[in-house]
């Protein structure tokens, strides 16, 4: 495949409202793509009539996903193509060739994670035999230049001339302007069709010279870029092995997983493609299938391996140097012991099945990672040939947040195998034998409001007074503010001030000695 000359992506956006003067098609099937692209020449820009266009699906990026179509160019260069279609995301590969039939190509993603509908852009700049280098009107727009309002565009002249004697700009939405490089505000986000005419006067006193060219303008209210890196296994990329990463979206209320890419090409390369701007996690993460499993642990962007101290990607560029490093797993000595048990979710919630492929991780008492196991279709987990020492267990579920099981091995009990794990709805919790920390919480109210605006109170039954550990985590895991408080027997009220806290989830633990609760609510 040949490089693409000048051939852009002009830009991905979610077709919202058509407003007057703005280009639109027919709605068929449950998802629909909108794609909109203009051949214009090299030269000057003018626009390319009767080029021939093929468009063919992507399999690269999803192997299920067909779609091929030879379009021709308008007069003024334009093309366009409704699909319907069922899959969730794909890629379209839009091609064309010049006249030494030379190919230009370039590949468009969409997604349809935040609509039922996706506009995809694909423009060439193409050079022509005896192409006209006359006077040609011709211009370029930016978005959003103060960095304030997305509807905000400046158009700029490009027209290849210093004798223009008048500008004639529509912008499509019923307003114009005479200037050489006017500032527009849009009202309602949608596809416009923006005109400038142009009059030359190459001599004084002469008939002015006459010359116009539209293009499409994407007027949106998201932005939508692509993500990628590459995931190194030691000092090298994982480029002949196979393996996969996670893609979860932090969202107001919760945080949830968005897509799965593999890495196993172009040196351990992977890609996230036409992504809402905002925060994200990104994991990777080695499968029973490759030769490297079991010697690298499931790895977070920032190299971490527990979501609460993986760094937040906030996307709002295109970016591909997301790189992970796999965390190597450690050679651990051998004994005679053995822990297990069983993880499922919570009983109470929608779903109480077994969680299967959840991430269990061993740790020493210090905390420190030692090694991992995933459970089976029934929920169940094991650790086998332990020493005769303290662990603990950690579930590492991502946007959850989780209390390590602190379990001891030694020589009259070298098997705990009835740990039970339960996965709530915000926290990962769990028991051995039977007893649970959360018992000291059972007298812990819910927190009110919820949403909350400047306080969060939670009421608490305790049998005598004690002192309580405070602890507030942002939606991302990390720890916002602490305190410690004493809380007198019987009934009370705690209350933390949120005033300076951003808008946002946020969970509040609160503990004493090993007990701990914790609970999960929104500030507005």
């Amino acid at each position: 495949m040949t490089t693409i000359a000048k051939g852009l992506i002009l830009g991905l956006l979610i077709l919202v409202t058509m407003a007057n003067g703005a280009f639109s098609q027919g709605f068929q099937g449950k998802y629909e793509i909108v794609l909109i692209g203009q051949v214009v020449n090299d030269q000057n820009s003018a626009p390319i009539k009767d080029q021939m266009v093929h468009i063919s699906a992507d399999s690269s990026y999803n192997l299920n996903f067909v779609y091929n179509k030879t379009l021709f160019t308008d007069g003024k260069g334009f093309f366009y193509d409704t699909i319907s279609t069922d899959f969730l995301k794909g890629g379209l590969v839009i091609s064309t060739k010049d006249y030494l039939n030379e190919k230009h190509d370039t590949t468009v993603y969409f997604r349809f994670k935040w609509s039922e509908s996706n506009t995809l852009f694909a423009n060439f700049e193409l050079p022509l035999l005896d192409a006209q280098t006359g006077y040609q009107a011709n211009f370029k727009y930016l978005c959003n230049p103060f960095n304030n309002n997305p509807f905000d565009f400046t158009f700029i002249d490009l027209t290849n001339s210093t004798d223009i004697v008048s500008w004639d700009w529509n912008f499509g939405d019923g307003h114009y302007s005479n200037q050489a490089n006017p500032n527009h505000v849009y009202v309602n986000p949608g596809v416009y069709r923006v005109t400038l005419k142009v009059k030359i006067e190459t001599t004084p006193g002469a008939k002015p010279i006459e010359s116009s060219i539209e293009r499409l303008v994407n007027v949106r209210l998201k932005s939508y870029y692509h993500l990628g890196g590459h995931v190194f296994a030691g000092y090298f990329p994982v480029s002949i092995d196979t393996g996969l990463v996670y893609l979860y979206k932090v969202g107001e209320k919760d945080i949830e997983p968005i897509d799965t890419a593999n890495f196993n090409e172009d040196l351990g390369y992977y890609s996230f493609f036409q992504l809402i701007d905002g925060e994200y996690f990104v994991k990777a993460d080695i499968p029973e299938s490759s030769n490297l499993y079991m010697e690298y642990f499931p790895t977070y962007y920032s190299n971490e391996l527990f979501w609460t101290e993986a760094d937040t990607i906030f996307h709002n560029a295109p970016n591909f140097e997301y790189d992970i490093h796999l965390v190597p797993i450690p050679q651990n000595a051998f004994g005679l012991g053995s822990i297990g048990g069983t993880i499922h979710f919570d009983p109470s919630g929608k779903d109480s099945s077994p969680a299967s492929d959840a991430e269990i991780l061993l740790l020493d008492e210090n905390g420190v990672p030692l090694t991992l196991v995933y459970s089976n279709e029934e929920g169940e987990f094991g650790f086998d040939d332990l020493e005769l020492t303290s662990f603990k267990v950690f579930a590492e579920v991502t946007g959850k947040i989780t209390d390590a099981i602190n379990v001891i091995l030694d020589e009259d009990n070298p098997e705990v195998t009835d740990i039970e794990i339960v996965i709530s709805s915000n926290t990962v919790n769990g028991s051995v034998n039977g007893i649970s920390d959360l018992e000291w919480g059972s007298g812990f109210g819910e927190v009110y409001p919820n949403p909350v605006s400047e306080t969060a109170s939670v009421q608490i039954v305790l049998s005598e007074t004690t002192e309580i550990q405070i602890e507030l985590y942002n939606a991302t895991g990390q720890i916002v503010k602490q305190t410690t408080k004493t809380a007198f027997g019987g009934e009370s009220t705690i209350s933390i001030d949120l005033g300076s806290q951003k808008s946002g989830i946020y969970f509040l633990r609160i503990s004493e000695g090993d007990g701990n609760i914790i609970k999960k609510f929104v500030k507005k």
